[in-house]
This record gives C-alpha cells, sequence and structure tokens, in this order.
C-alpha cells in the first residue's frame, strides 16, 4: 500500500514538472535552461555594481549553456523546444550581460586612474608649499 502511495506521488510530481516547465508530454528540459536563463538575467542586472560579479556570473553562463547545446545538439527530438529557446535566451543575456560588464569594469579603470592622477598631483603640489 505505502509503495502504491509514494508511486502515485511521483507520477503526480512528474505530470506537474512536465506542465510548469512548458515541454510537451514525453519531452525533456534542455539541461540547464532554466538556470542559463536566471544567471544571464543577473549579469545584466549586476553589471552596474563594479562589474566584477557580472563577468564572473557571465562567464559561469556561458560556460553552462554550451554544456546545455552540446546535450541538445545529440538528440534535439528528446528536448523542447521552448527549454532550448530559454537556454538561447540566457546565452544572449549572459553575452549582452559580460559586455556590458566589462565596458564597466574599463570605465572604473579609466575613472581610478584619472581621479588618482588628480589627487596625486593635488597632493603632491601641497607638499610643495
Amino acid at each position: 500500500m505505502l509503495n502504491y502511495l509514494t508511486f502515485e506521488y511521483k507520477t503526480v510530481m512528474t505530470e506537474t514538472q512536465t506542465q510548469y516547465s512548458g515541454a510537451a508530454p514525453g519531452s525533456r528540459v534542455t539541461p540547464n535552461s532554466t538556470e542559463v536563463m536566471v544567471l544571464g538575467i543577473l549579469s545584466i542586472v549586476l553589471c552596474w555594481c563594479w562589474g566584477i560579479v557580472s563577468v564572473i556570473l557571465g562567464i559561469v553562463t556561458l560556460a553552462l549553456a554550451s554544456q546545455g547545446e552540446k546535450h541538445y545538439r545529440l538528440n534535439p527530438s528528446l528536448y523542447s523546444e521552448v527549454s532550448y529557446r530559454n537556454l538561447r535566451t540566457g546565452k544572449i543575456c549572459a553575452i549582452v550581460g559580460l559586455s556590458l560588464a566589462v565596458l564597466t569594469v574599463v570605465a572604473m579603470i579609466l575613472y581610478f586612474l584619472v581621479f588618482g592622477t588628480f589627487i596625486f598631483k593635488a597632493v603632491q603640489n601641497s607638499w610643495q608649499y
């Protein structure tokens, strides 16, 4: 009796997971598609916070996306098209976030170089008097 209830519960969970993942019955979700989407969006959102966090997230996201694409290319009929589109969208978000983060890091370096030069010259001039 206990085995029957456990089996029934697992069946209900599988149907629910398939329903919410956007996958058609009998197909699977592409590996890492949800993670890639979330990390890709986070890399865009966090690119303005010093940029280094977004660079790390972007690199991790691109690595996860390449693994998911590799699995999809090996057997495309096994995975749903919706989850593959989510994977590609997350990869695009990661590329955008990584690009913005690199620009932010370069801008921060230039800012500190210029600002540091002005501060250094001001301190040097104050020592001369």
